[in-house]
């Protein structure tokens, strides 16, 4: 009878946190693991009073860049050093990335959001409105925040972008507001990091809304790569153009990267292994793209005139030593008036879309951020 009634405690105890629910996998002792599924730096393990999220260090991934609590309730819990805790749901949150604010608004809760930097690459309306209305603060340059006015505007989380050897936030750190470092941006695929919108979704208090999200994504772009893999075409592609004195350009293995092979193309660098992105010399990328199919870039038009190949051939002048110059196949997308940068890292299908309709054009699909540029 003793050993009847334990094994009915152990029972209700294991269920009350959260032992049967879908998706997590149980370790004794350790909580509940919700699987992902695709995203690599990404640990969540839920316990009966907090989730445990753990960020691995995406440039020493026997590393942990950083290691949250977020409780379930408002009771005070007593965390070891070295972690981070996190008083869920956020409801007064300042972004430092158009990507994360973007999001956000995909998750409805862009009325948490009491501060941006950079507001000149805003083009959301939602954040716009609110900007507007005086909602959303202008917290200044992501690289030079105001200070006073996020000590102002009482945020309980800034959402930050780690950068390799970046020697840590400045001042910001030491304001007493939590940074939730959000190093989604490193994972090797685009699946990988969209699902990063889960560890989002909790600290906001929407984790249904996100989970709903990302299998709508997830089915969406699976849909469209398997469609790619049937194609008979696999054209040759390049990416971006100079900045300055160096051409940057994606490593094979990061999300863009990745994407490109999922949409059928040969990119130039796909044997590259880097997560992040490279700096080479023109020389360099005129020898390995000079006979590349298709040019992607990304660029800002002049408000005053459209953007044309003469245009791009004005800024340097090799451009017309590639292939896709002379031939008219380049394709850009203006980031002054697109919302690429807000919509795409959590809704990879919407670019998948895009690459498969240049690659691909008997796809007969339509284009929602890259055109064709004209002479």
């Amino acid at each position: 009878m003793k050993q009847l009634l334990l094994s009915l405690f152990i029972l209700i105890l294991s269920s009350s946190c959260g032992g049967n629910r879908q998706g997590a996998t149980v370790a004794e002792g350790q909580g509940d693991t919700l699987t992902m599924k695709y995203a690599q730096l990404l640990t969540m393990v839920e316990h009966c009073n907090y989730w445990e999220v753990k960020i691995a260090n995406p440039w020493r991934t026997t590393q942990a860049l950083h290691t949250y609590w977020v409780a379930k309730s408002t009771n005070t819990l007593s965390v070891p050093q070295g972690v981070t805790l996190i008083k869920r749901p956020l409801d007064r949150v300042v972004t430092f990335s158009t990507v994360h604010a973007g999001l956000l608004c995909m998750l409805h809760a862009e009325q948490k959001i009491v501060g941006m930097t950079d507001l000149n690459y805003v083009k959301h309306p939602l954040l716009l409105n609110a900007v507007k209305k005086g909602q959303i603060t202008d917290m200044g340059s992501g690289l030079q925040p105001n200070i006073e006015r996020i000590i102002e505007a009482n945020a309980q989380a800034l959402f930050v972008s780690p950068f390799e050897n970046s020697g840590g936030y400045g001042k910001i750190e030491t304001i007493g507001v939590p940074l939730i470092e959000c190093a989604d941006y490193m994972e090797p695929t685009a699946l990988g990091r969209a699902e990063w919108m889960k560890f989002y979704g909790l600290l906001m208090g929407e984790q249904q809304t996100a989970d709903a999200l990302f299998n709508e994504v997830e089915k969406a772009y699976l849909h469209l790569k398997n469609y790619a893999r049937q194609t008979k075409s696999r054209p040759t592609v390049m990416v971006d153009k100079m900045v300055g004195s160096v051409w940057y350009v994606p490593g094979g293995m990061s999300t863009l990267g990745v994407m490109l092979a999922d949409a059928q193309m040969r990119y130039i660098y796909a044997d590259d292994e880097h997560s992040g992105s490279m700096a080479l010399p023109f020389e360099r990328v005129l020898t390995d793209a000079k006979d590349a199919d298709i040019w992607l870039m990304r660029y800002a038009s002049s408000p005053a005139a459209p953007y044309t190949l003469t245009t791009l051939l004005a800024e340097h002048h090799g451009y017309d030593r590639f292939k896709a110059w002379q031939q008219g196949t380049c394709y850009g997308c203006d980031t002054r008036m697109s919302r690429l940068f807000e919509e795409t890292p959590f809704r990879p299908d919407f670019m998948l879309s895009d690459l498969i309709a240049i690659a691909h054009p008997e796809s007969k699909r339509s284009s929602r951020y890259f055109f064709k540029i004209e002479r």
